[in-house]
Formats: structure tokens, sequence, C-alpha cells
């Protein structure tokens, strides 16, 4: 039985790949002469910000290129997928929701702001800054299983949800349960040959978790 529900952010609950691809194409055209395509930014999407940008522009300043990206983000505001909201405010009535992504806490916040996601949703929030390590680093579950297990609840009671293989491979090696977000970042079949389980969107659990 599920008791818990854990959620990556980006592409999973909101837009993120679609907006801030601009952002970044824009950030290497204005100021580093680079023209990236939709293939180079997905090549190193799901990495922590600073670890993106330094493999997308190279031998910049990255601290620079940072605050840059501070900026020019405000320009390309992510929205939330339309099922988002109303899926997690049933689920909470009955599972402990909580969040692991390698955002910071600031591009969380911002994101969420804008996508109308209140946080107090989540009984716990895992961002880059508690992260020791990243997916698909299985022990990136470490911080909030330890939470999980204070209150009674197992591994094999946890769910993790996300969009990516390094999503499927760290819950799979943590000895979580998965659902991959099928059609975003990876496509049915190509989850399906991995052995993951997938769903159309978030909402679809509110169907399986009754099963």
């Amino acid at each position: 039985m599920i008791k818990a529900i854990l959620f990556d952010v980006d592409d999973t609950l909101i837009k993120t790949f679609e907006t801030k691809k601009e952002a970044l194409k824009d950030i290497g055209r204005k100021f580093y002469g680079v023209e990236l395509i939709d293939k180079d930014i997905r090549a190193h999407w799901g990495r922590p910000i600073r670890e993106l940008l330094k493999s997308l522009y190279e031998d910049v300043d990255i601290e620079e290129a940072f605050e840059r990206y501070v900026t020019e983000r405000k320009n390309h505001p992510t929205t939330a997928y339309e099922d988002t909201l109303s899926t997690l405010r049933e689920l909470v009535k009955d599972y402990l929701l909580g969040i692991i992504t390698t955002k910071s806490k600031r591009y969380l916040k911002d994101d969420f702001d804008i996508a109308g996601i209140p946080e107090d949703l989540f009984f716990i929030i895992q961002t880059e800054e508690e992260s020791k390590v990243h997916k698909p680093d299985p022990e990136v579950f470490t911080y909030v299983l330890d939470h999980l297990e204070k209150k009674g609840i197992k591994k094999s009671e946890v769910l993790y949800v996300g969009d990516t293989f390094s999503d499927y491979y760290a819950a799979r090696d943590a000895g979580l349960q998965f659902y991959g977000i099928a059609e975003r970042t990876i496509k049915k079949s190509e989850f399906e040959k991995k052995g993951a389980r997938t769903i159309k969107d978030i909402a679809e659990l509110l169907i399986l978790l009754k099963k």
C-alpha cells in the first residue's frame, strides 16, 4: 500500500523545459555567441543549474552566467500542467506528499509562486541545498526516507513520480515504486523497455492508486 508520494518538479508538475530552454538560448545568443538548439539543452537537462550552465557555455564565469539566468528566466515564466494543482489537492487527503528536485530553493519558490502551487501541500521539500548527491544516485532519497521512516513509512510504501530515466533509476535502485510521466521527456515505449510503469499525467494516479 502506498502511503507517501514523492514528486520530481521540472516537467512533472510544471512545464519547465518548454519555457526555460528559451531563456538558455537567449543567454547563449546575447552573451556568449552560442546558438543552442533543443537537442543541446536536452542532453544536459535535469542537472543542477550551475552544472547545466557550465555544460552549455563551457569556459565562462559560471556565477556571471547564473546571474544572467536569474534575470532572463523571469522573461519566460513557468506554468503548472493543467491537472497539477487539483490532483495534488486530492492526493494530499490520503497520502504524504513530498518533493525531490535539483532546483534551488530560490527557483522552486519562484516557480511555485508563478504556477500557483502552495508549498504547504508537501510534508517535505528537498532541493539542491539538501542534496549531497543527485539522480540517478539512489542516495538522493536518503534525506526524505529518513523522515518517512520516523513516521513509520517503509521504502516499499513510497512512490516516486518523475519524467526521466534518472528519476526511474534512482527510485528503482533505492527500492521505491515508480511511475514515469511519458511523452514529455521520455517516450512511453522507451520507459517500458527499461521496465518502468508509465502514466500520461499525474491525474491518472487518482485512478491507479484506488485499484
